[in-house]
């Protein structure tokens, strides 16, 4: 059996919705095999790329600058989750980039660690999922350009998503735990950013069109500098509001800012609630961001049917698949894979025992 197939054997029986724990016997020939392991959805023609920088696990390239130089517009790098961290890179091409979860729930885990991320002229449509990131940042040569469709989604990032000289259009970011955004106070911005949570600096530097919705806000600040968005269905918890202008905030809560007020100062909005504890199955106040923290509401929380839509605020409002495990929802998930025999004669079989699931969602 060829690998490709293979994988492709996998995903099938992934996609059927069966777990599949099979015994499996491949020929003894060197195999480059990353914990992603297939993926769907993305253009026929695109060519998949497999990159780690494990030498117990190698890929077709070892670091993500080889890769992009040797990828196509529109191709996805597959990015192995190893033990180290594959450092900083500029991408000035089209790419999907595809990790192993930012908290993936398996034995012996391994994450996707990306460095800091500079954005090039021609990276527009590109697209991050499951990966650990450091910051991601534009330079002095996009000044007065558009970086355009960026989309991000069950993504960790440490630092700063930053814009200081490109204009971002259509940025997407959801699923994903944020630290700060700054978009830059570009009046032809536009950016939407769906079930995340923040817990660091929030959002900063939007004058253009900004939708916010099922967030959570526990970080120092909330928005800051920030002009005409509109805020939906979003729990502000701890920490405080900047300057928030001409903004809409409606079906929000607050609990324990500095001022709970909502909408904050001259704006508008409606059924809002105003400092009233969310009552999350367990997120103690003052506490930072923890993956063992639980941030569904409980029943008798105010917000269970705050949403717009009669649902509940929050992460878990709306269709969300949010999930704390961070794992990409377009790859199946390698829980355990293990050789069996320890000796392997000429021309035998190499037995391997792999346990493979959907990824998690809550």
């Amino acid at each position: 059996m060829k690998h490709e197939e293979w994988l492709t054997g996998i995903w099938y029986s992934l996609f059927q919705g069966n777990k599949l724990t099979n015994q499996i016997h491949l020929a003894m020939k060197k195999l480059l095999i990353t914990a992603l392991c297939a993926t769907v959805g993305f253009t026929a023609n695109a060519t998949q790329i497999s990159v780690s920088n494990s030498t117990q696990n190698p890929g077709q390239y070892s670091t993500m600058a080889a890769a992009i130089t040797a990828a196509a517009t529109g191709d996805t790098l597959l990015v192995h989750p190893t033990a180290t961290t594959y450092g900083s890179f500029t991408l000035s091409k089209k790419l999907v980039i595809i990790g192993g979860g930012f908290n993936v729930q398996k034995v012996n885990p391994f994450y996707t660690t990306l460095g800091n991320i500079t954005l090039g002229a021609g990276a527009d449509e590109s697209k991050f999922y499951g990966c650990r990131i450091s910051l991601v940042s534009d330079n002095p040569t996009l000044s007065g350009l558009e970086i355009d469709s960026l989309y991000f989604e069950n993504v960790i990032m440490y630092n700063y998503f930053i814009f200081y000289y490109a204009t971002a259009t259509n940025l997407i970011i959801k699923n994903s735990v944020l630290d700060y955004v700054n978009l830059g106070s570009k009046i032809n911005s536009s950016a939407a950013l769906s079930n995340c949570i923040f817990e660091g600096s929030g959002i900063s530097n939007s004058s253009g069109s900004l939708l916010v919705e099922y967030c959570i806000f526990q970080g120092n600040s909330h928005l800051a500098a920030v002009s005409g968005a509109v805020v939906q269905n979003c729990i502000f918890y701890d920490g405080a509001f900047g300057s928030v202008t001409l903004s809409t905030f409606n079906n929000c809560l607050s609990f324990n800012l500095t001022d709970n007020t909502l909408p904050p100062g001259s704006n508008i909005g409606s059924n809002n609630i105003s400092g009233s504890d969310p009552l999350f199955v367990d997120n103690a106040i003052n506490l930072v961001f923890g993956y063992n923290r639980d941030y569904h509401l409980q029943a008798g929380s105010p917000g269970k049917t705050a949403a717009i839509d009669g649902g509940e605020i929050g992460l878990y409002g709306t269709t969300s698949v949010f999930s704390l495990s961070g794992e990409p929802l377009n790859s199946p998930i390698v829980r355990d894979f293990t050789i069996t025999n320890g000796a392997i004669p000429v021309n035998g079989n190499l037995n391997i025992d792999v346990t493979i699931t959907k990824p998690l969602n809550e």
